[in-house]
């Protein structure tokens, strides 16, 4: 079994869905949660782009959470059993970052952020749920068989749902596929445990 280090922040961000993944495939690795002068002066010189996350693999550095989570689901066996399996994995996880790309999570002005919110939830936001709700359809996973698209979904919602609690309340197969992942063991106990940060 290889040595696994993941190297990020003390927050979700984008390192979430890596955890996540980890969770899912019950696989045990080193949650390195780096800040502060440590950080700028010891750790970031060592990354490949000088930035995090980045997934140590017995020593190797993989950086880019996108390509990391890739990787991460062909060992773990979650980017379906084809190419053309691997490819909708993709496209659906693809598809659910484009919500976060259009959500407001770092708008101050209260304003700015009510009119953006709106705008995406009457745009991008409901493009892509209204397309999942259809994929979901006589479906536990987005796929079939829960993949990569299906924690990416996990990753994302809860984003949308902190700024829009009433966002899934129109997607019946979407909620069961929420619901579904949280309550799967693995995943509920690093829900449960994982340390408590602001974002």
């Amino acid at each position: 079994m290889p040595s696994y280090k993941l190297h990020y922040f003390n927050v979700k961000g984008r390192g979430e869905s890596t955890r996540l993944l980890f969770a899912a495939a019950g696989v045990a690795y080193e949650d390195l949660r780096h800040a502060g002068e440590k950080w700028r002066e010891e750790i970031k010189p060592k990354m490949p782009f000088g930035q995090m996350p980045v997934l140590e693999v017995d020593g190797q550095l993989f950086a880019e959470s996108a390509a990391i989570n890739r990787y991460l689901a062909r060992k773990f066996k979650m980017m379906g059993k084809t190419d053309e399996e691997a490819a909708v994995v993709d496209m659906f996880s693809d598809l659910m970052y484009d919500v976060l790309t259009k959500l407001p999570l770092f708008v101050k002005d209260e304003k700015q952020k009510a009119e953006e919110l709106r705008k995406a939830l009457g745009g991008k936001v409901k493009m892509v749920y209204d397309i999942l709700e259809k994929q979901l359809d006589g479906k536990d996973y987005i796929t079939g068989e829960m993949s990569l698209a299906d924690i990416v979904f996990l990753y994302v919602t809860p984003n949308l749902l902190a700024m829009a609690p009433d966002a899934l309340a129109s997607y019946p197969n979407s909620t069961a596929l929420y619901k579904r992942l949280t309550e799967l063991p693995k995943i509920s106990k690093w829900l449960t445990e994982r340390p408590q940060t602001a974002m």
